[in-house]
């Protein structure tokens, strides 16, 4: 049950990035997305293509590759498991530090960053026989 729940939270964490990484990429006003540039005034960036970029990259194909590798129990998936949790965590803390709001896609991401990384302590634990 652990292995299926990082499966399934990775490959919607993987489909959301990569499709809002993609309209950011493509639409760096942020306009397609209902997105203000206002919002980056805060930040080191003037428009959303290199945030669509990290995002599409990073955690979208990050997460879409590491949910593979945990289907196919590929060596090491506990740990990826483990740093896509915290990459989507700080992704969300930066965001909300940069924009200076919470949104509820914040509260939603940021705790499927959280139970990542459970999980990844328990897949971990689970695939070398570490008792707590």
């Amino acid at each position: 049950m652990t292995r299926l729940t990082a499966i399934i939270l990775l490959f919607f964490n993987g489909i959301s990035a990569v499709f809002g990484g993609g309209a950011l990429m493509n639409d760096p006003s942020g306009s397609v997305i209902k997105l203000p540039t206002e919002i980056l005034k805060n930040s080191p960036f003037s428009n959303f293509f290199v945030p669509g970029l990290i995002l599409f990259v990073v955690l979208g194909m990050g997460s879409l590759f590491t949910s593979i590798l945990v289907i196919f129990k590929v060596k090491g998936y506990p740990f990826l498991t483990l740093f896509m949790g915290f990459a989507l965590s700080i992704w969300i803390s930066v965001q909300m530090l940069m924009i200076r709001d919470v949104h509820y896609m914040h509260i939603i991401f940021g705790l499927i960053g959280i139970t990542l990384i459970i999980l990844g302590i328990f897949l971990r634990r689970k695939e070398y026989g570490i008792q707590p």
